[in-house]
């Protein structure tokens, strides 16, 4: 059930639209009514409807005001405009406010009724991509703990040499490491459990529970018997209480589960790519322990070696900005840069697409911002979802971004709005059907009338009168270019009557068609 609120100075209209409207049918509940702008605003703060029905004229703040103080908390609001005036400044503005509908008082229950449907059903389809959206999420979110472990691994096996790559995959995977941070590898091995209290398998987890618990920046694998901590610290930190939680999460797990551990710290580094060689230090003081007392903590006691690299720092933004100037080669170029340079041993497939799906998202959230909805991001998604092969993805992800480009390009650039341009492309490519209002209208979820003032007044020219342009353009082109009979030119710019296309022909060019061909030929 959706939620509306009526906002018109006249009370019968509230009280007609109220009564004579068959809202449940619709899905729709009236939860609010006031009778000026400013009586409504804090009934839109408190309900957060989905469509504001107002009048355009009141007192005290108008419906074009209200509209813009309720889009600023409800972005997606559908807004249909009520005037008992042809006002062309308030028309334009309802066009940029990109308006639902602007209706004419008096209103017929049946004009207001299809409108309503139009924007239930487009309500409807909104939704459904967004809960669609949220599942792909959702799925991404699911995946990430089995990406982690698998990065983690690779990491501490010395897979990465490139910092920029590095970085990249740090930060897709929502690793909470600021750049600046210094990192110290743990490993806590299992010397010895009782198997019949807790599975091998549980036991890791329950370790890795704690470790969160008491590091709760560190990132954390399972490696066979061990568990591998990776911790950040600033340089204001204090390392030594590292030593002393490690203890600390010993000896929790030998009195809880019965558990005796021994843990090794590995030596802070600042370059990342360092850290292979620390864990392996790390490692290897472990495997010295048999020559101390077990179930302590080691520190290794060779230095890590510091080399400065200018690590390039992976920035999300920088592709949000690409997308929004619809550059295409800048999205291709940082395409590239996150996803594209994926090999076998470097990125596991399923990681791999991860990258993609991530991107993909955030194409459906910047389009989301920018009120484009001429994009199914889903179908590319689910897409990427079912093909086995890294190349069917990236293409997808291309197509995508091509999409995505053009249709951010014509919403930046072109002058006029979503509907008229629909319009015109139906106009351009049907030009020979028979085309009625009505069904434009439809076609673009407008009333009729606010649809042929929305159109004249950003064209200049009513829907007949552009249409009668095409027609006339294509029927000069056919003339110039073909042989044919007027009466089969005239069938295929729409014309069933060639007597009724030689005069419209005319009155359009000053000439006769069969004038038109001599001349040119």
């Amino acid at each position: 059930m959706y939620k509306a609120i009526l906002v018109d100075d006249e009370g019968h209209t509230r009280k007609g639209l109220r009564e004579f409207i068959d809202w449940e049918t619709l899905g729709i509940q009236i939860c609010g009514e006031a009778d000026d702008g400013l009586s409504a605003l804090p009934l839109i703060e408190k309900n957060e409807p989905d469509i504001l029905i107002t009048d355009v004229r009141m007192r005290h703040m108008d419906g074009i005001t209200l509209s813009k103080k309720a889009r600023i908390g409800l972005p997606f609001l559908e807004v249909v405009f009520l005037s008992g005036y042809n006002d062309p400044d308030y028309l334009q503005n309802a066009v940029r406010l990109e308006a639902a509908d602007y209706l004419y008082k008096p209103i017929t229950p049946e004009e207001f009724t299809q409108v309503m449907i139009s924007i239930v059903s487009k309500l409807d389809n909104r939704r459904e991509r967004e809960t669609e959206l949220n599942q792909m999420r959702q799925k991404i979110e699911e995946s990430i703990p089995i990406l982690r472990q698998s990065f983690l691994s690779q990491w501490l096996d010395g897979v990465y040499e490139d910092p920029a790559e590095l970085l990249q995959k740090i930060n897709s995977l929502h690793f909470d490491f600021a750049p600046e941070v210094y990192l110290q590898p743990i490993v806590i091995y299992i010397e010895r459990y009782a198997s019949a209290q807790l599975p091998l398998e549980n036991l890791l987890l329950k370790m890795q529970c704690i470790i969160k618990q008491r590091l709760k920046n560190a990132a954390c694998c399972t490696q066979a018997k061990s568990i591998v901590a990776i911790v950040p610290f600033t340089k204001t930190e204090e390392q030594m209480v590292l030593n002393t939680i490690a203890n600390e999460i010993c000896q929790d797990m030998q009195g809880h589960y019965r558990v005796w551990l021994s843990a090794s710290l590995g030596h802070m580094v600042q370059d990342w790519l360092d850290l292979p060689a620390s864990y392996q230090q790390a490692v290897g003081t472990l495997e010295n322990r048999y020559f101390s007392q077990q179930g302590q903590v080691f520190e290794s006691q060779k230095e890590v070696s510091t080399v400065h690299t200018n690590e390039k720092k992976f920035q999300i933004t920088s592709f949000i900005k690409a997308l929004r100037s619809a550059n295409y080669d800048a999205v291709i170029s940082q395409l590239l840069n996150i996803g594209r340079e994926v090999e076998v041993d470097r990125m596991s497939f399923a990681a791999a697409r991860l990258v993609c799906l991530n991107m993909a998202t955030l194409i459906a959230e910047e389009l989301q911002s920018m009120r484009i909805e001429d994009i199914d991001v889903l179908k590319y998604m689910r897409s990427m979802m079912d093909y086995v092969d890294y190349e069917s993805i990236e293409n997808a992800l291309r197509s995508l971004i091509f999409t995505t480009v053009h249709h951010v390009k014509a919403a930046r650039d072109h002058k006029f709005t979503k509907p008229v341009a629909k319009v015109i492309s139906i106009l351009e490519s049907e030009f020979a059907q028979r085309l009625t209002i009505v069904e434009l209208a439809k076609r673009v979820n407008y009333s009729p009338a606010y649809l042929c003032d929305l159109f004249k007044s950003e064209v200049n020219k009513t829907i007949g009168e552009y249409l009668l342009d095409i027609r006339m353009d294509k029927a000069q082109e056919f003339l110039r270019t073909s042989t044919r009979s007027v009466l089969n030119i005239a069938l295929d710019v729409g014309y069933q009557e060639q007597t009724h296309f030689t005069r419209l022909f005319k009155r359009h060019t000053g000439l006769t068609p069969l004038e038109y061909r001599r001349r040119d030929f």
